[in-house]
């Protein structure tokens, strides 16, 4: 009699590859108030918080995507963000906040 153990073949399954992240961008995108600003300017008073001063408390840690992860979603941004630019992560920004 056959057991659980002796009709498991993972050798048999195959899977395609999981889709690559693209590389790094110097600049990162802010989940809150959908704007983009250089990676290193992602700290505020020793808190990794976004940097934009006019309210916005975008965690650096929950609510920041790398920009090139952005722009694969919404394949008309430009390669190299413009600061201060809203960019609405479901369709084109062309607006300031």
């Amino acid at each position: 009699m056959e057991t659980e153990k002796q009709r498991y073949q993972p050798a048999s399954r195959r899977f395609n590859r999981l889709p690559e992240e693209p590389p790094r961008s110097d600049f990162l995108w802010c989940l809150i108030c959908e704007r983009a600003y250089p990676r290193n300017d992602a700290t505020l008073d020793e808190v990794q918080l976004c940097p934009y001063d006019d309210g916005c408390k975008g965690s650096l840690v929950f609510y920041s995507w790398d920009w090139n992860r952005t722009r694969r979603v919404n394949r008309g941004y430009p390669r190299e963000p413009h600061l201060g630019t809203v960019y609405p992560l479901f369709g084109r920004g062309d607006g300031f906040r």
